[in-house]
């Protein structure tokens, strides 16, 4: 989430998270007679197995939030136990206390437990597993003023399942924005890597919250920009590999900025730290052949700033992924705006993020994507992408794997489907529909991830199969409150996993 666009556009997030419950009901579709009013549709006609699941419990049937911007975590210990998030309002309304999702069977079943440490709802908020079960969030925390300071807050609990309230272990650090986490158990210790842009610099940079025992606190704020006098854009992406030898990071140096000081184009930089991220020069192992520290991949990436593509507000959309074995191979993804229209690409390393590959994918009119690497080699690439079907301009959620880096194009597994009635771009845009990311992750040889997609409970919107917790009437293509009254349609998070 990107706050001061929003203040210079004099709104807040909680203004920009309406949606239009007419144009979501739009377009219905005939389904099996055998499901039956309020039972949980789950179906799996895919190969491999797959399974999707929607987040909100049956509790919160009646809830009409646009739940975006989600993320998640899987204990590599223990895949039963997943956590995720996304922008979901506390069901109190408590002023001390904010939202997760738990889960303690593998993502089947899911409840609500209020225990970080915000007023109702945190902002860019994602989450991963360290040793022995801890799990660590970081956000920014919500004062129900307009996120005037953008404080970031680290949080860290055993008893991720319970209504205990996380532990805060770093805070007050103020003017931060879009915090994204990377975690890795290491010689008994939790590495914890928080990526986000900083403004306590002299101008926005990119910067790491390093903790090499996170359990027991101290981060320290870490810049990697390493061009004085730069601006970096919101997004910066960490990601650890080889047992947590080597840990990169990607983010967007701003080359030109417009009138009112938002970026038409930047230089996506790939920066790379040989100590584990703890070199005495941190994340300087990777040099451009220009001079300074850091690498650029992309150069002069062109913005499609305040552009809506399908209704929603485009982003930075960067991902980056390492091998968990081969820490020499990583790969990238980021998006530009060419001849009036957004594409996605993704390239790859292998040697260390020195030198890059041509273009392996371009997905158009797609953004969000998702980067994760199995432990057999397995690449997956998930996206969000408008697709101009005979019903009119669709959102797909889309993901791709591939066994030989792309050589083959693979045909995407689409796992959420919904119409858009707006135009496929859109000028002047600051609507958050699904947000500005989603989350790709691996254990073993599994995939695991979370989207935003409308929740209006079509079966055929979903190819792959779906699970609702929430109540739902299928026949009727209507969600259902706890009293049996009709719920207006939303955005809400799905959790999925692919089994190979």
């Amino acid at each position: 989430m990107r706050f001061y666009s929003l203040e210079l556009a004099g709104k807040t997030v909680l203004d920009n998270r309406g949606f239009a419950c007419v144009a979501l009901l739009a377009t219905m579709m005939i389904v099996p007679r055998y499901l039956q009013a309020g039972t949980p549709a789950v179906t799996g006609p895919c190969t491999p197995q797959i399974t999707v699941v929607d987040l909100i419990p049956k509790s919160l049937s009646g809830e009409t939030e646009d739940d975006a911007e989600p993320n998640m975590a899987v204990n590599p210990a223990n895949p039963l136990q997943v956590a995720a998030s996304a922008f979901t309002r506390e069901p109190m309304r408590r002023a001390d206390r904010a939202p997760i999702f738990v889960s303690t069977d593998g993502g089947m079943t899911w409840s609500l437990r209020s225990i970080v440490r915000s007023p109702q709802i945190t902002c860019d908020v994602t989450l991963r597993f360290g040793s022995s079960s801890v799990l660590y969030v970081s956000a920014l925390r919500n004062e129900l003023q307009g996120y005037a300071n953008r404080e970031l807050v680290i949080c860290q609990t055993a008893d991720y399942a319970t209504t205990r309230l996380m532990v805060e272990v770093f805070n007050q650090r103020m003017y931060i924005d879009q915090p994204y986490i990377a975690a890795m158990t290491v010689a008994s210790k939790d590495h914890v890597f928080v990526g986000d842009c900083d403004f306590n610099y002299p101008t926005g940079q990119a910067a790491i919250d390093r903790s090499l025992d996170a359990a027991h606190g101290g981060f320290t704020p870490v810049p990697i920009e390493y061009r004085p006098k730069t601006i970096d854009w919101s997004e910066v992406r960490p990601a650890i590999g080889a047992g947590g030898k080597v840990v990169y990071a990607a983010f967007n140096r701003v080359t030109s900025l417009s009138d009112d000081q938002t970026p038409l184009s930047s230089d996506v930089v790939v920066v790379r730290d040989d100590g584990g991220g703890v070199s005495p020069l941190p994340f300087s192992s990777l040099e451009d052949p220009e001079g300074g520290y850091g690498l650029r991949v992309v150069k002069q990436r062109v913005f499609a700033w305040n552009t809506c593509l399908g209704g929603d507000r485009l982003g930075d959309d960067l991902a980056i992924a390492v091998h968990p074995i081969n820490k020499n191979k990583v790969y990238l993804v980021w998006s530009d705006w060419v001849n009036d229209r957004v594409s996605l690409h993704l390239k790859y390393s292998t040697d260390s993020g020195q030198s890059w590959s041509c273009n392996k994918r371009d997905i158009p009119d797609a953004k969000n994507p998702g980067l994760a690497v199995t432990a057999k080699g397995t690449v997956g690439f998930l996206y969000q992408q408008v697709v101009e079907t005979p019903e009119g301009n669709t959102w797909m959620t889309q993901l791709e794997r591939t066994t030989d880096d792309f050589k083959t194009t693979p045909k995407p597994l689409t796992l959420a489907t919904f119409p858009s009635n707006c135009p496929l771009y859109k000028s002047g845009c600051d609507d958050i529909l699904l947000g500005d990311y989603l989350h790709l992750m691996s254990v073993d040889k599994n995939f695991y991830g979370i989207f935003s997609s409308n929740n209006l409970p079509v079966l055929l919107r979903f190819p792959c199969g779906v699970k609702f917790q929430r109540r739902t009437d299928f026949n009727a293509k209507k969600l259902l409150d706890l009293q049996g009254k009709k719920v207006c349609p939303s955005i809400d998070p799905f959790f999925f996993k692919v089994e190979e």
